[in-house]
Order: structure tokens, then C-alpha cells, then sequence
């Protein structure tokens, strides 16, 4: 069977209707020349066709016949699990089938990197890296900016120390600068705030926190109302 014609057919048809949405006839939006195979054709408005719903099925389908690869098994697969169509046993399972068969021919190959590959080699391997071991540990425990004991603690906060007095007076500003602009946007650490039922002032949350216990910073950020009872804001 001739599945480019039959597909080729269904796409002149939708071309010479020019067709356009929101007339009463459902349309979904299709690339002719499949973007995940030519994108260099993805952006293109002549590459975009508008099909029914069942006419995107049935041209997704013939593209997994037309071009059989993992990318088009993948897309018919997506688009028969959008909670609006339903898609036969048989054709599920050869969708299945052909994806199973490329993954296991792509790791037998061993065309497959990153993450995917067995005993694949870390991508920062040979790469100097500002991390001490101590903190290296603590990040792969999922404890960031953690440590176990004191004496990590302190062996870290030597190496900062070491670290900044290698740096000159100017880039000490630029950096001090960049952390305080990061706290700023995100609303987070020494900012002044006020509570506004009592007209206080206080240099930071940290600080309104220990004289009005509770989630200041989520008043500050828009998430909650009020903290301790009382309305709080941003001193500019």
C-alpha cells in the first residue's frame, strides 16, 4: 500500500479547502513535514496544515508507516493518550512494539549518551570544580548547604574565606552585589520590612520573625494574607 500517496491526498485536500478555525468545524493544527524530523521545517507556515481530529489520527498513523522511527512511534503513541480518542489494541501494540525494538537497537549500537546509557561517564568528569569533597557528599545525601559535623562545616567556610581573599576589591562588590540583587528578587533574606498595624521597622524577616513568630515571608511574597494576625510589607 502506497501510505505517502494516501497521506500526500488527505494533506491537498485540507490545503485546497482553506480551511480556518473557529467556524464551527473542529480543526487541529499539523505538520506536514514532521517537526521532529525536519526542523528546519517547523517554524514554516506552509508546513502547517489544518486537519480534523480524525483526519491528525489517521495522517499521524501513516507517518509512523511513512517514516518508521522512535520519534514518530512516540507522537502517534502521545496522541492516542489525550483523553479524546481511543486507539485499538493492534495498533497500540505495534506502535509499542516498533518503539521497543529502535530503543533496544539504540543501546545495542551504543549511540545512546547522557543519562540513558549504561555506565555512561559523568559529563563534568576531568573538569575542575569549585566543590570540596565534604561538599560534594552533602549535595549527593540531597542535603544542600548541609553537613554532618562541625568540623565540615568548618573546613567549607575556610575554603570561602580562602576563596575571597584571592579575589580583588572590586570583584569582593560585584560579587556581594549579585547575592544581595538575588535575595532582592526573590524576596528572601536581609530586606527591611513593616508591619503595618503597629508602623514597626524591622532590618530583616529574620528579625520581625523573632518578635512576631510566623510566616512573614509568605505575606511578603503574596502567598498569604497575614502573619502573627497582621499585615506586613516590603520597606522600599
Amino acid at each position: 500500500m502506497n501510505y505517502r500517496l494516501i497521506y500526500m491526498k488527505i494533506i491537498f485536500k485540507a490545503k485546497s479547502e482553506n480551511r480556518r478555525k473557529n467556524h464551527g468545524i473542529y480543526y487541529e493544527r499539523h505538520h506536514i513535514l514532521p517537526k521532529s524530523l525536519f526542523p528546519k521545517w517547523a517554524k514554516e507556515k506552509r508546513n502547517i496544515v489544518l486537519l480534523t481530529a480524525k483526519e491528525h489520527y489517521f495522517c499521524h498513523k501513516l507517518l509512523m508507516k511513512i517514516f518508521p522511527s522512535q520519534e514518530m512511534s512516540l507522537a502517534y503513541i502521545r496522541l492516542t493518550h489525550d483523553g479524546k480518542r481511543k486507539v485499538s489494541m493492534k495498533d497500540y501494540e505495534q506502535a509499542k512494539i516498533l518503539n521497543s525494538k529502535i530503543m533496544s537497537e539504540r543501546l545495542k549500537n551504543k549511540k545512546m549518551s547522557g543519562q540513558w546509557k549504561k555506565g555512561h561517564e559523568p559529563w563534568n568528569k576531568g573538569k575542575p570544580t569549585h566543590l570540596n569533597n565534604e561538599y560534594s557528599k552533602a549535595l549527593s545525601k540531597g542535603q544542600k548547604r548541609r553537613f554532618e559535623n562541625l568540623e565540615e562545616r568548618r573546613k567549607n567556610s575556610e575554603r570561602v574565606k580562602l576563596q575571597m581573599s584571592s579575589m580583588t576589591e572590586e570583584e569582593k562588590k560585584k560579587r556581594i552585589e549579585k547575592i544581595k540583587n538575588t535575595l532582592k528578587k526573590n524576596k528572601i533574606g536581609c530586606i527591611k520590612v513593616k508591619c503595618v498595624e503597629t508602623g514597626e521597622i524591622f532590618d530583616s524577616i529574620k528579625e520581625a520573625c523573632k518578635k512576631y513568630p510566623g510566616h512573614i515571608n509568605e505575606v511578603i511574597k503574596g502567598t498569604r494574607k497575614k502573619a502573627a494576625g497582621m499585615h506586613w510589607e516590603l520597606v522600599k
